[in-house]
């Protein structure tokens, strides 16, 4: 079957006029100056295309070390935030112990006098010692 249809597209070469088939030997000069034209322009297009590569490549690079420096930077700070508010934490902590003390004895002379356990120039005097005592401590 092969053998026939290879028989035959051969017979019919031979026998009919193949307009647009051309041997690349036999090209018209017109065709041959374009295609030498052709082959200058894509010689042209790759190397502008390499050198738009390399560039391309260059780019990526820095733009690799800036966003491995930016990782740098931010592990940095978030190392530096981290210790603040560690710092920050443990400061929080001791103002409200250093205050909570005068302000649970300034409540208890409140109950006190409000009771009539204590006499008010006393609970007076006492006060105005928890309420220096914490105005000391926030300065």
């Amino acid at each position: 079957m092969i053998l026939k249809v290879s028989i035959a597209l051969t017979k019919s070469f031979d026998k009919y006029n193949r307009a647009g088939w051309v041997r690349a030997n036999k090209m018209p000069p017109m065709f041959a100056e374009e295609k030498k034209n052709l082959i200058k322009k894509n010689i042209v297009l790759k190397e502008k295309f390499k050198v738009l590569d390399a560039e391309v490549t260059r780019q990526k690079r820095k733009l690799d070390l800036i966003n491995h420096h930016l990782e740098e930077i931010i592990d940095e700070r978030t190392k530096d935030l981290q210790i603040k508010n560690k710092k920050l934490s443990e400061l929080t902590s001791y103002l409200s112990n250093q205050i909570r003390g005068p302000i649970a004895t300034l409540k208890g002379l409140l109950n006190l006098e409000k009771e009539g356990l204590v006499d008010k120039p006393e609970c007076i005097k006492m006060m105005n010692r928890s309420v220096s005592e914490i105005d000391e401590r926030i300065i």
